[in-house]
């Protein structure tokens, strides 16, 4: 059993738990080491092996002890029991936002809803808004949600993804047939949501790596076994593509089958305007000829091509290249006989090889959307981009002041050893009861515990924050006189999501022009899969932002990823600063910043474009100045 199967079951549990109404905190507690172990950067069987199991932040005794029998037995007894006394088919509906356990189970009792199918029908049929509590708001959210469950059920979460890929990887590399081995897709692009897997790789022996393949843990259905290509479907019903090509090939394969289509389209035609073929076997140039030779015809759109064969080939005195027009797409060879001759392979073996081809610099995969990347390759402009290294300090982490794992010195300390010059604590603020938001009467108590912290930690500062809730009205959580004790205030919305675009627009805005806030978290509320962003007027964010100079977060949270890629681009270019955190709830979630940083390269951004790259003597600066 791996982290993510193991967090399904735990998951699975407190939402039976709550559709039987059993105790709060004994379902908080099976939520809470679902998301931790859910997100753990370790593999838990590791963990087991080296008896650490109770080290996970939030598992207990109890907890730990079914984690032992699910990886012993690959089962749950407890849970096991648990599904007798509620219907499988009722935890699926669950899966459909707007729909938690206790509405669950009320549509179950009402109308024996039970599976997606019921539940969309008793909908169309308005049968759910005469139910007490309901409405026809309610029935509108509900078909809202089976359609959002639709689309995302197609499609899978970056970080999903990544693990399954890099584990299927790592299994396939320890082959001593595998010469090369590389994600590809946009997973590798690094898109928030992915279609299917593919993997590539180099090998001299197919049939050993395929048999190897289709014979992983994780597969539970052979979709095709080819020489070279090969589909599975995992045990999580998602579907991995293998493709094998020869090592002289794969950097060509590499970058073909990395995409996206669009981008590959105009490298192609880029090499088509130099003569070449551009794909996923190589680089070739027809008849041995150098590019300089196809390229005279621009000029001369009758070009005989027996001044170059007068003196090595007879056969080939006749051939004459024509254009019809200026674009060398419309090249075409008359009187030409194919023989073996025709095309000669001048590249391919490395990725860069086709961008060299077509006079282009290597193009960071980030980038391959077809979204100017190529025509500012062309101009020698394409962006250094951010890299994880640049980042200096995370100014979104939480702690057990409210709903985080862990205390303030061991989040400090955690951001130290990943070599960080500062962290934030900010935890959340009052009125978030569900987060158990820090109250007013503890704000000052927490201010000088994190002080002390700061004062006893060496080779990091420690600021102090809060994350504030905007209300309704755009108001902050805290009064100005404890707002004026931290050293930075991130706001944002976690209530009143579904308001009109305008309300929401002017809530942020509100809180932008209080000339308290530093940042706004999360501009858009989203989580993938779960809720769609709320609407907001970006124009006006991003106005207020650079008038303001609120700084708008990129958050690395792998549900979040918010602002996504193409608003913090349009961001930049307003010129709005950002920064990338990453929300940790406990130590392990500062690994999530790969998230964030990926947002942010996918975004065009460069290392200035990001304050949290400051040194931290320019941060504070940066700080003073905007305030």
């Amino acid at each position: 059993m791996d982290n993510l199967e193991i967090a399904k079951i735990f998951y699975r549990i407190a939402n039976i738990l709550e559709i039987k109404n059993e105790n709060t905190f004994k379902i908080r507690a099976y939520r809470k080491a679902s998301e931790v172990i859910e997100n753990l950067t370790q593999n838990i069987n590791k963990l087991y092996e080296e008896n650490k199991i109770k080290s996970i932040p939030g598992v207990g005794k109890g907890i730990a002890e079914k984690i032992n029998e699910l990886i012993e037995t690959g089962k749950l007894k407890y849970y096991e029991d648990l599904k007798k006394e509620v219907p499988e088919s009722l935890l699926e509906i669950m899966n459909v936002a707007e729909i938690g356990p206790k509405t669950a189970a009320l549509l179950h009792e009402k109308l024996k809803i039970d599976s997606i199918g019921k539940l969309k029908d008793a909908v169309l049929k308005h049968k759910i808004s005469k139910l007490p509590g309901m409405g026809e708001k309610t029935e509108k959210n509900i078909l809202k949600g089976i359609e959002l469950l639709k689309k995302t059920n197609q499609r899978i979460p970056l970080y999903e993804a990544m693990d399954l890929a890099e584990k299927i990887v790592a299994q396939l590399e320890k082959l001593k047939e595998v010469k090369k081995v590389s994600i590809a897709g946009s997973l590798r692009r690094m898109r928030e949501t992915i279609g299917d897997i593919d993997i590539l790789i180099a090998s001299g022996s197919p049939k050993k790596v395929t048999d190897k393949f289709i014979s992983l843990q994780f597969v539970k259905e052979v979709l095709s076994k080819g020489a070279t290509k090969s589909s599975v479907l995992t045990n999580e019903a998602r579907q991995v593509d293998l493709r094998i090509v020869a090592e002289e090939s794969f950097g060509a394969a590499l970058h073909y089958f990395t995409g996206s289509k669009e981008h590959n389209i105009k490298i192609r035609e880029l090499g088509i305007k130099k003569g070449l073929k551009i794909n996923e076997y190589g680089i070739f140039t027809p008849l041995d000829l150098p590019a300089k030779i196809w390229q005279v015809g621009i000029k001369n759109k009758n070009y005989d091509l027996s001044q170059y064969f007068k003196n090595k080939d007879k056969k080939c005195s006749h051939i004459k290249c024509k254009l019809r027009s200026d674009d060398m797409s419309e090249l075409s060879l008359t009187g030409f006989k194919k023989d073996k001759r025709q095309e000669k392979m001048i590249g391919g073996e490395q990725e860069k090889d086709v961008f060299d081809s077509v006079g282009l610099p290597f193009i960071p995969v980030e980038l391959r959307e077809d979204r100017g990347e190529i025509e500012a390759g062309l101009e020698n402009n394409l962006p250094k981009l951010i890299a994880i290294e640049d980042i200096r300090g995370d100014l979104h982490v939480h702690s057990n002041w409210s709903d985080g794992s862990n205390t303030v010195r061991e989040m400090a300390q955690a951001a130290k050893s990943r070599g960080y010059e500062y962290v934030c604590i900010c935890d959340h603020s009052k009125s978030l009861v569900v987060a158990r938001g820090v109250k007013e009467e503890d704000f000052l108590r927490r201010v000088r515990q994190i002080r002390e912290v700061d004062k006893k930690m060496k080779g990091i500062k420690v600021l102090v924050g809060s994350e504030v809730d905007i209300d309704f009205e755009g108001r902050l959580d805290y009064p100005e006189k404890l707002l004026k004790e931290l050293d930075i205030v991130i706001a944002s919305v976690h209530m009143g999501l579904k308001q009109p675009r305008k309300k929401l627009t002017k809530r942020i805005i509100n809180a932008m022009e209080s000339g308290l806030v530093d940042i706004i978290a999360h501009p858009t509320g989203r989580l993938l899969g779960e809720r769609e962003a709320y609407e907001i007027d970006f124009e006006e964010i991003f106005k207020t932002a650079k008038e303001t100079g609120v700084i708008l977060e990129i958050n690395s949270h792998p549900k979040r990823m918010d602002l996504n890629d193409i608003n913090a681009r349009a961001a930049k270019e307003k010129g709005v600063k950002l920064i990338i955190n990453t929300d940790s709830h406990n130590t392990m979630h500062l690994d999530w910043l790969k998230f964030g940083i990926a947002v942010a390269r996918r975004a065009w951004l460069k290392e200035e474009d990001v304050v949290n790259t400051y040194p931290l003597e320019k941060f504070l600066k940066s700080l003073k100045e905007r305030k």
